[in-house]
């Protein structure tokens, strides 16, 4: 379930791309965790937390790739 990283894996650079679906894949196991959860009031706030926090990155990155995109487009 988890992967660990090795001292090895810390100095090789992570592209855009790989982040990005690392992202992904971060938010949709979140998602999962959070349909997980008990189905009541205690665990719905928390749970909402959660959902908002852990998909708000591959979110945010998407968004900076499509900014930094149309910045391109304009120089030109």
């Amino acid at each position: 379930m988890f992967k660990w990283v090795s001292m090895e894996n810390k100095q090789k650079k992570v592209t855009p791309q790989e982040m990005e679906d690392r992202l992904i894949e971060f938010a949709s196991r979140i998602i999962d965790m959070v349909e997980a959860l008990p189905k009541t009031a205690a665990a719905k706030h928390p749970g909402n937390q959660v959902l908002r926090s852990g998909t708000s990155p591959a979110l945010n990155m998407v968004k900076r790739k499509r900014l930094n995109h149309e910045a391109i487009l304009y120089i030109k």
